[in-house]
């Protein structure tokens, strides 16, 4: 039946000829930068808190979900994520609810391409597309590009890691003028504001607390730690100081998997959803070997991390912030990390002894 269904969507495509492309009243005749009240008039009982915030990296947060949102003749969850500046609406996240976990790629395909079509014929031809196949990942995407929003559609499809997902994803005017012009000065695009979460570099120990809600989980002399989500993933956020100055924060992922190979999953998620926001890395050291032993075994990448012979390494520089994601792994123990470092404080850095920051060079 699916296959079905999107034989007929392209024949009605090509028929159609050139698709329209109309406008988008933003979301669902809901503004940009509305507050969660108009959100809450809009949906009544159907928006639901999660009851946890949800932290996306550069300071956006979610809490509200609609758990069975009808798009496109699918069922999705969709996300509500808020600007911690404003308070206000800057993004909606459609995730597919029907499970793909026992799902075919022929049949994944024709899910993600049928959608794709939809979009099509609501909003023209696609601006951007692209199929990406790496590290047994399968990752396609197609983005419009409107006047005041960007849409997204992405599939991952991973057999072996049993990792399968469908996302559609609407943005914000403001996101979508940067994600179509590569503007990813983030200050430029988000107004002087936080550097992440709600803190600026240079803020006191007093002041970083005073930002989070909850009892932090280590207080030292150099550094406090809280725990908190990152992406989806459940981690800690970890603040550090010189000399009572925070020059230095980093979200050390907590997941645990049984199957190491989805570390690497984790990894090109945090990728994902970082290059979304921010622009592609300057640095981009994927898959660096220090022993070939498992070069040629893919479904034992994750143990070569774990010893110490692969390892996964991003990087991103900002105009005030240096961003580094890296996986690897020691004594088949793996950490996966994103740091944020202030790049005015860098020199407070080179005085602190026994430093474990990740030191890399970013274009």
């Amino acid at each position: 039946m699916k296959t079905f269904r999107l034989i007929c969507l392209i024949s009605a495509g090509i028929s159609a000829g050139a698709f329209a492309r109309p406008g988008m009243p933003d979301w669902d005749g809901v503004s940009w930068n509305s507050p969660i009240d108009t959100l809450e008039e809009k949906y009544g009982e159907k928006l639901v808190n999660q009851g946890t915030t949800r932290h996306w990296g550069t300071g956006d947060y979610s809490d509200y979900v609609i758990n069975n949102y009808r798009y496109l003749g699918e069922h999705f969850a969709a996300t509500f994520v808020m600007d911690s500046l404003s308070n206000g609406l800057k993004r909606v996240i459609l995730s597919l609810k029907d499970s793909l976990a026992d799902y075919d790629s022929a049949t994944f395909e024709s899910i993600y391409s049928s959608l794709q079509i939809q979009l099509a014929q609501k909003y023209g031809v696609a601006d951007s597309t692209g199929f990406i196949a790496k590290y047994g990942l399968r990752n396609g995407f197609a983005k419009w590009f409107l006047d005041s929003t960007t849409i997204e559609i992405s599939s991952i499809y991973s057999a072996g890691l049993k990792t399968k997902t469908i996302d559609i994803s609407f943005y914000e005017s403001a996101l979508a003028a940067r994600s179509k012009k590569n503007l990813w000065k983030y200050d430029a695009v988000r107004r002087i504001g936080y550097d992440l979460r709600k803190v600026t570099w240079g803020y006191t120990k007093e002041q970083v607390k005073a930002s989070e809600t909850d009892a932090p989980e280590e207080d030292s002399g150099d550094a406090i730690a809280y725990r908190t989500t990152f992406a989806g993933l459940d981690c800690t956020v970890r603040y550090e100081f010189v000399d009572s100055t925070l020059v230095r924060a980093k979200y050390i992922v907590r997941e645990q998997h049984a199957d190491k190979n989805e570390y690497i999953i984790d990894y090109a998620t945090l990728k994902s959803q970082l290059t979304e926001k921010v622009g592609r890395p300057g640095v981009d050291l994927d898959e660096q070997w220090k022993s070939d032993l498992y070069r040629d075994a893919p479904k034992n990448f994750g143990n070569a991390v774990s010893v110490g012979h692969l390892y996964y390494l991003s990087g991103w520089q900002l105009p005030k912030t240096t961003i580094n994601l890296m996986l690897s792994g020691e004594n088949h123990h793996i950490a996966l990390v994103v740091e944020y470092a202030s790049t005015a404080l860098a020199n407070k850095e080179t005085t602190r002894k026994g430093s474990d920051a990740i030191t890399i060079g970013v274009e």
